[in-house]
Protein backbone atom coordinates (compact mmCIF):
# COMPACT_ATOMS: atom_id res chain seq x y z
CA UNK A 1 0.00 0.00 0.00
CA UNK A 2 1.57 3.37 -0.75
CA UNK A 3 2.10 5.40 2.02
CA UNK A 4 2.55 9.01 2.43
CA UNK A 5 -0.68 9.97 0.35
CA UNK A 6 0.80 8.83 -2.82
CA UNK A 7 -1.74 7.68 -5.51
CA UNK A 8 -1.14 4.04 -6.77
CA UNK A 9 0.18 4.03 -10.55
CA UNK A 10 -2.51 2.05 -11.25
CA UNK A 11 -5.26 4.36 -10.95
CA UNK A 12 -3.06 7.08 -12.60
CA UNK A 13 -4.09 8.02 -16.09
CA UNK A 14 -1.63 7.34 -19.18
CA UNK A 15 1.34 10.12 -19.42
CA UNK A 16 -0.35 12.90 -21.31
CA UNK A 17 -3.64 12.09 -20.88
CA UNK A 18 -6.26 14.47 -20.41
CA UNK A 19 -7.26 14.91 -16.91
CA UNK A 20 -11.04 14.61 -16.49
CA UNK A 21 -12.44 17.83 -14.95
CA UNK A 22 -15.97 18.89 -15.41
CA UNK A 23 -16.04 22.68 -15.67
CA UNK A 24 -19.04 24.79 -15.74
CA UNK A 25 -18.94 28.15 -16.94
CA UNK A 26 -19.58 31.39 -15.44
CA UNK A 27 -22.67 31.65 -17.25
CA UNK A 28 -23.65 28.55 -16.45
CA UNK A 29 -23.45 28.89 -12.53
CA UNK A 30 -24.86 31.67 -12.83
CA UNK A 31 -28.48 30.59 -14.80
CA UNK A 32 -28.47 27.61 -11.73
CA UNK A 33 -28.35 30.20 -9.45
CA UNK A 34 -30.75 32.27 -11.48
CA UNK A 35 -33.14 28.99 -11.44
CA UNK A 36 -33.10 27.88 -7.87
CA UNK A 37 -33.58 31.16 -6.32
CA UNK A 38 -36.60 31.51 -9.11
CA UNK A 39 -37.19 27.91 -7.19
CA UNK A 40 -37.65 28.80 -3.76
CA UNK A 41 -39.83 31.46 -4.50
CA UNK A 42 -42.39 29.26 -6.02
CA UNK A 43 -41.71 26.24 -4.14
CA UNK A 44 -42.59 28.72 -1.42
CA UNK A 45 -46.55 29.07 -2.54
CA UNK A 46 -46.97 25.99 -3.93
CA UNK A 47 -48.38 22.65 -3.41
CA UNK A 48 -46.41 19.49 -2.41
CA UNK A 49 -46.87 18.00 -6.08
CA UNK A 50 -46.35 21.27 -7.78
CA UNK A 51 -43.06 21.09 -5.48
CA UNK A 52 -42.34 17.74 -6.49
CA UNK A 53 -42.90 18.44 -10.53
CA UNK A 54 -40.51 21.80 -10.12
CA UNK A 55 -38.07 19.61 -8.37
CA UNK A 56 -37.81 17.05 -11.12
CA UNK A 57 -37.91 19.93 -13.90
CA UNK A 58 -35.10 21.49 -12.23
CA UNK A 59 -33.69 18.03 -12.22
CA UNK A 60 -33.87 17.66 -15.86
CA UNK A 61 -32.17 21.06 -17.03
CA UNK A 62 -29.19 20.30 -14.36
CA UNK A 63 -28.80 16.64 -16.24
CA UNK A 64 -28.88 18.23 -19.61
CA UNK A 65 -25.93 20.38 -18.90
CA UNK A 66 -23.89 17.61 -16.98
CA UNK A 67 -24.55 15.47 -20.14
CA UNK A 68 -23.04 18.76 -22.64
CA UNK A 69 -20.31 18.81 -19.98
CA UNK A 70 -19.65 15.32 -19.91
CA UNK A 71 -20.01 14.86 -23.31
CA UNK A 72 -17.33 17.49 -24.00
CA UNK A 73 -14.78 15.80 -21.52
CA UNK A 74 -15.25 12.12 -23.21
CA UNK A 75 -14.75 13.75 -26.58
CA UNK A 76 -11.38 14.95 -25.82
CA UNK A 77 -10.47 11.88 -23.68
CA UNK A 78 -11.44 9.65 -27.09
CA UNK A 79 -9.50 12.41 -29.33
CA UNK A 80 -6.69 11.57 -27.41
CA UNK A 81 -6.85 8.25 -27.38
CA UNK A 82 -7.44 7.81 -31.20
CA UNK A 83 -4.51 9.90 -31.26
CA UNK A 84 -1.73 8.02 -28.99
CA UNK A 85 -2.68 5.13 -30.93
CA UNK A 86 -1.84 6.38 -34.30
CA UNK A 87 1.01 7.32 -33.12
CA UNK A 88 2.00 4.04 -30.95
CA UNK A 89 1.20 2.20 -34.33
CA UNK A 90 3.58 4.32 -35.87
CA UNK A 91 6.26 3.80 -34.07
CA UNK A 92 5.76 -0.06 -33.64
CA UNK A 93 5.87 0.24 -37.72
CA UNK A 94 8.62 2.24 -37.67
CA UNK A 95 10.59 0.01 -34.78
CA UNK A 96 9.96 -3.20 -37.11
CA UNK A 97 11.19 -1.42 -40.35
CA UNK A 98 14.69 -1.01 -38.43
CA UNK A 99 15.04 -4.31 -37.00
CA UNK A 100 14.63 -5.94 -40.88
CA UNK A 101 16.85 -3.38 -42.02
CA UNK A 102 19.37 -4.34 -38.96
CA UNK A 103 18.69 -7.93 -40.33
CA UNK A 104 17.15 -8.99 -37.16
Amino acid sequence: APSGGARSLASSPPLGAPRPRLVESLAMKRALRTLCALGAAALASATPVERVVKLLEDLKVKLEMDEKVEQKVYDKYACWCEKTTERKAGAIADAQADLRAYGQ
